[in-house]
């Protein structure tokens, strides 16, 4: 009987160790349970006020640089405009200034700097000599040389070889050259858009391109003539030009 009775409450502590085991058990896993509830919680919660302050954020900024941008509106609107003010004379000064530079502009003309006497702009005869074949731009003449007829729009005077050749006016040697057609040639600006050209010299030219030179100055010397004008004989080619077109050179001659 004895033995029975110890044998019922063996069982029974087993029973009351079991359960108190389970219940252990149960709290304890109740309790991580509630921790790692409370731990997925808070970061939750952490991750959502995250998300809010990223969305308010640009918010603010955006207020902020609006509030800025109106005080900067109403600072400049605040300041008062000053004008400068020029001293006295200025617009007379810059007046004349003005007038200064037009007056210089008119009187300055690079094309009449070799027009330094009244008469510049007449011309005279370069060389002495008769003529051998006349001016003709608008009849055909014949040509001895080339046997043909044909316009001529020079005139060429017939002097010997060696002979002097004068500037017919004042002007600046523009340009020396040398060709077979015209032998060797020196042209002559004399303002006002007049040119004279002086072909079939010598090549010795007793002038340089640019010289300044007078009228009666000697320019060169005739020469032999060349083969598109042989048959004429040693002579002076005389051409003149008022604005790029040839003129009849006895219209302006003075004898």
């Amino acid at each position: 009987m004895k033995k029975s009775r110890n044998k019922y409450i063996g069982i029974f502590s087993c029973f009351v160790l079991a359960a108190v085991f389970a219940v252990t058990i149960s709290v304890n896993t109740s309790e991580n349970d509630a921790k790692n509830n409370n731990e997925i919680a808070q970061v939750q919660e952490e991750e959502n006020l995250a998300s809010i302050e990223e969305e308010v954020s640009p918010v603010i900024i955006s207020k902020n640089a609006s509030e800025k941008e109106e005080e900067n509106k109403e600072t400049v609107k605040e300041e008062p405009k000053t004008e400068k003010e020029e001293p006295a004379g200025t617009e007379e000064k810059t007046t004349t200034e003005e007038k200064t530079t037009e007056d210089y502009t008119y009187e300055y003309d690079e094309s009449k700097e070799t027009v330094l006497s009244e008469d510049s702009l007449t011309f005279a005869v370069p060389v002495s000599g008769t003529i051998a074949m006349d001016y003709s731009k608008d009849k055909l003449v014949y040509d001895a040389t080339l046997d043909q007829y044909r316009t001529n729009e020079s005139i060429c005077y017939s002097a010997a070889e060696g002979t002097v050749v004068g500037a017919a006016a004042q002007g600046t040697v523009e340009s020396i050259t040398t060709d077979r057609q015209n032998g060797t040639s020196v042209t002559v600006f004399h303002g006002d858009g007049w040119r004279t050209t002086y072909s079939q010299l010598s090549e010795d030219v007793a002038v340089a391109q640019g010289d300044i030179i007078e009228k009666g100055q000697t320019i060169g010397y005739v020469g032999a003539p060349s083969s598109y004008s042989a048959a004429l004989g040693s002579h002076l080619e005389f051409t003149m030009t008022l604005d790029g077109n040839t003129v009849d050179p006895k219209t302006a001659l003075v004898e």
